[in-house]
């Protein structure tokens, strides 16, 4: 978005094919590939995307150089945290965070409502990375606790009390590591609208699963647009 913000439309065609790449089921790429496809002039590329995405209705204002846009990043609630297995103290796991607010509902001048979507998933992202890892996690637990012995046999060789106290000291200062990124968010999420040049009020509106209001939000914020280009509003969920 950055890049077709700034008009390099090629690098915001190759962009969006990138996130393809990496997650086909992203929703709206089809959007994403077919109309900057089409502004970086790649009109091969935009009629295979067309063929590819059949169900995508092109949108006039998408082209339209005397619009602006209005682009919404929203962060939802808390990603998962880290707590320590529970079969295994010494391995992490992650728990998810619950949160109240899921979505948010963008209202300009009290007319247009339009309900975010979510593009990336942190808190699957983040527990499907560490099962991934869980190999190599345990594999170090196994070297560590290998380490810990041989250290607890040499001392019980001088002293087998001393040896048995230092080898049950050790295994009871070993605990997961927690260590983590605790403030990112659990979903990020996006809103486009295409506006016509000028000043806007605008209300952010946070909502539960069921689409009923959590209380969180902002109001009456303005926001100027202007022709051809893009005005990024970023807001936070925290409840």
């Amino acid at each position: 978005m950055i890049w077709e913000a700034n008009r390099n439309y090629d690098d915001a065609y190759i962009a969006y094919n990138e996130a393809y790449k990496l997650d086909p089921n992203i929703p709206r790429i089809g959007e994403d590939l077919i109309r900057s496809a089409k502004l970086a002039r790649r009109m091969d590329t935009y009629k295979d995307w067309k063929k590819k995405f059949p169900e995508v209705k092109e949108d006039d204002a998408w082209y339209n150089r005397n619009l602006g846009e209005l682009v919404v990043i929203y962060q939802q609630g808390w990603g998962p945290r880290k707590v320590p297995a529970q079969n295994e103290y010494r391995l992490p796991a992650l728990q998810a965070t619950p949160s109240d607010t899921k979505l948010v509902r963008l209202n300009v001048d009290g007319q247009q409502a339009v309900v975010s979507h979510p593009i990336y998933n942190v808190e699957e992202a983040a527990i499907q990375t560490l099962k991934e890892d869980y190999g190599i996690l345990v594999a170090k637990r196994i070297a560590a606790l290998a380490a810990k012995a041989v250290l607890a046999d040499q001392m019980r060789q001088k002293n087998k009390l001393l040896g048995d106290l230092t080898f049950i000291a050790l295994n009871m200062a070993d605990r997961a590591d927690l260590r983590q990124w605790s403030t990112l968010p659990q979903t990020i999420q996006i809103i486009r609208i295409p506006l016509p040049p000028g000043t806007y009020t605008y209300n952010l509106e946070g909502l539960n699963i069921t689409g009923a209001p959590t209380g969180e939000g902002l109001e009456k914020q303005e926001v100027t647009i202007k022709p051809g280009r893009k005005e990024f509003v970023v807001w936070r969920s925290l409840k």
